[in-house]
């Protein structure tokens, strides 16, 4: 997931904080069955799945979509509460994450290459533990298999750490507004994207998303730590990073550590960094995502 490292204290922090994960995080999206998603369905081939990030909707893969249309069947999915789609009944991550699991199993898609934006890269790694045997490949856009260390800059952080930060930030989402949630984007625009066009998608889209929704998310991110799991998933793996929002290289030199900690035990992954792209990679390289996203696939 989104996508980067914060240097602040654990205080100070918190701004910060909320601004990285907001992005963590047009076309009409088919009305769907699942009560946690929505879908787009277009091309033939071989089945993918895009999943956008948190307070995001499927209108982030346009561009990667019209790539692949032609050659695949691609699969755009908003997820409900985020960016103008209807907040579901149980506002829950792994809720929604099964219902991904069932509908490929429903639409008995095979071996899908499950492609996920900052929270959507999360998902894709939590499918392919879940649904492995169903599961072709992954490729995370800037998304993590653990957030927490992304902000405490430490692979040493456990889910016990984040507990009662994670609760607080849940507690806090639920009396949040739309303006809020916009003014948390605002925080930390720059770091999302470089082109004031897109920072300005990025806003909009917070600003119309669910806050308990986003609050139910964040304290999931907080508290899942996928990383240990990774080592039962066959599938290969791609985690593209987005270092551009740093100023210097030794800053770029740990977050790619930090990153490339997070698949240790995964027996089949590989680590590509983006050093001039900021968390949307898809805004602001979107023909380098385009090419590893294909050579990827086809390899």
């Amino acid at each position: 997931m989104n996508k980067l490292v914060a240097h602040i204290t654990l205080q100070s922090r918190q701004c910060k904080f909320w601004g990285l994960i907001v992005a963590l995080l047009v076309t009409a999206f088919t009305a769907s069955a699942e009560e946690n998603f929505s879908q787009q369905v277009s091309g033939e081939g071989r089945p993918v799945i895009l999943i956008p990030g948190l307070m995001s909707n499927g209108t982030v893969w346009n561009s990667v979509q019209e790539t692949l249309t032609a050659n695949y069947e691609v699969h755009v999915l908003s997820l409900a509460g985020f960016a103008g789609t209807p907040a579901a009944k149980n506002p829950s991550l792994e809720h929604t994450m099964q219902e991904i699991g069932e509908y490929i199993k429903k639409n008995q898609l095979h071996e899908p290459v499950i492609i996920g934006h900052s929270l959507g890269g999360f998902i894709g790694f939590w499918l392919a533990v879940n649904y492995g045997e169903r599961i072709g490949k992954v490729i995370s856009v800037d998304g993590l298999p653990y957030l927490a260390p992304v902000f405490t800059r430490s692979s040493a952080t456990t889910v016990a750490m984040m507990q009662g930060q994670a609760s607080m930030l849940r507690q806090q989402y639920r009396y949040f507004n739309g303006e809020q949630l916009e003014q948390q984007a605002q925080a930390n625009i720059s770091i999302q994207a470089t082109a004031k066009q897109d920072q300005q998608k990025v806003l909009a889209m917070a600003r119309h998303s669910h806050p308990e929704t986003v609050g139910e998310a964040i304290y999931t991110l907080l508290t899942t730590d996928l990383r240990n799991d990774l080592k039962t998933v066959t599938a290969p793996i791609l985690l593209l990073g987005a270092v551009g929002a740093f100023t210097n290289v030794s800053q770029q030199n740990a977050a790619e550590a930090l990153y490339q900690q997070q698949l240790e035990k995964a027996p089949n992954a590989t680590l590509i960094m983006n050093r001039e792209s900021r968390h949307f990679i898809m805004f602001d390289q979107p023909n380098w995502l385009a090419r590893q996203i294909i050579h990827f696939i086809e390899d």
